[in-house]
């Protein structure tokens, strides 16, 4: 049996053990005693880390919000920061959330004034120095600045490309195989851009060739202002053995104009004025292989940044015959590309192809005015 305690003993046991519990807790410090011996262990410096005095090579740039990142900054472009950081990859900042950057590598830079500089940047707030190449140190206002690219003027520093490419076989109770690809590169310079692409496809169901087309384009920019650019010269050259197209050339000169100017969005309208050259594989006795018109060139380019890891670019564009308003051709794309591993993107690609007027061959058969191709691949940038 267990002995029960007296009520004078259970007591005095109850108040010896609420002595013991008040001792033992006497020497922890409240939260805000913590904070304070935190903050006396370190500096208060610490708190906001300066950015280191020795650089090694690395671009330092400071958020609004005060955060700093290490990394390198590429390019600045239509209120976009194009930064690649080690840890965190490929980064695409608003400008207006960039407060500072801090790098001792050469920029080129392109001003409001039409004037290009080359030299070490500094941006803190809303003003910019620079030192430039010959060791002159000038001050601007940050909104002088137009756009820059990392680097000296040089060639290596001017260019960009992809190469896509997507294949489909099938066996069986049909025998299919589909080749695309596209190349395109890209010379971006402070005051100017030039872009060169291919496009080509080939389609053979049961040994029929059903499809065998290729398109060259190539355009060449020059920016008068932020927004407003002019193309002095651009051409297209397509053919198609399917629409009897043995070659179509347009050589175009035009304007521009940039809508959506955002960090996750551009949208850009052109129209001008060419020339369009074409050739047929074979026509009916009695027709000529060759026609010639002026036209009018009209087109859209759009990109938008859906998410950190998907792009789409919509693209229009329409080639009016003057002569003939029946005879115009258009062209439409849409391009999902999706990141996927390293510099490879999954692409997901929709493409519709129009002629206004197609030409019957030697045998009487007139080809359809629409063409359209929907196939999927993989990309690598450069």
């Amino acid at each position: 049996m267990i002995d029960i305690p007296s009520p004078r003993v259970a007591v005095a046991l109850i108040g010896l053990a609420l002595v013991s519990c008040k001792a033992a807790t006497k020497d922890i410090p409240r939260p805000s005693e913590l904070l304070e011996r935190w903050a006396e262990f370190i500096p208060a410096q610490e708190h906001n880390r300066p950015v280191p005095e020795k650089l090694e090579g690395w671009d330092w740039i400071k958020l609004t919000s005060g955060e700093w990142l290490k990394g390198e900054v590429k390019t600045y472009n239509k209120e976009t920061l194009d930064f690649e950081s080690d840890e965190l990859g490929d980064l695409n900042l608003d400008w207006d959330k960039v407060e500072e950057i801090v790098s001792e590598n050469l920029f080129t830079i392109r001003l409001t004034d039409r004037s290009t500089r080359t030299g070490i940047l500094r941006i803190q707030g809303d003003e910019f120095d620079l030192i430039t190449s010959d060791g002159n140190k000038e001050k601007h206002a940050r909104s002088e600045i137009q756009r820059f690219i990392r680097g000296e003027p040089t060639e290596q520093n001017y260019w960009s490309g992809h190469v896509r490419a997507g294949l489909v076989v099938r066996r069986g109770n049909t025998d299919q195989v589909d080749n695309t690809l596209n190349l395109g590169v890209s010379r971006k310079t402070a005051i100017s851009r030039y872009n060169l692409a291919i496009d080509s496809i080939i389609s053979n169901v049961s040994g029929v060739e059903n499809a065998n087309n290729q398109t060259l384009t190539s355009n060449f920019d020059l920016y008068m202002t932020p927004r407003f650019f002019a193309t002095p010269l651009g051409f297209e050259l397509f053919r198609d053995r399917i629409q009897n197209i043995g070659l179509r050339a347009t050589p175009y000169a035009g304007l521009g104009y940039t809508l959506l100017d955002r960090s996750n969005q551009e949208f850009d309208v052109k129209a001008g004025i060419g020339y369009r050259y074409q050739e047929f594989d074979s026509v009916a006795a009695g027709q000529s292989s060759t026609t010639d018109t002026a036209t009018i060139l009209a087109g859209t380019d759009y990109h938008q940044d859906l998410t950190d890891d998907i792009e789409l670019d919509i693209q229009y564009g329409a080639q009016i015959g003057l002569e003939d308003l029946n005879d115009t051709n258009q062209n439409f794309s849409l391009l999902l590309t999706f990141e996927f591993v390293y510099d490879l993107d999954f692409t997901v690609n929709f493409v519709w192809k129009r002629v206004g007027q197609p030409e019957a061959d030697d045998a009487g058969n007139v080809p359809s005015k629409d063409d359209v191709r929907f196939d999927v691949g993989l990309s690598w940038s450069f």
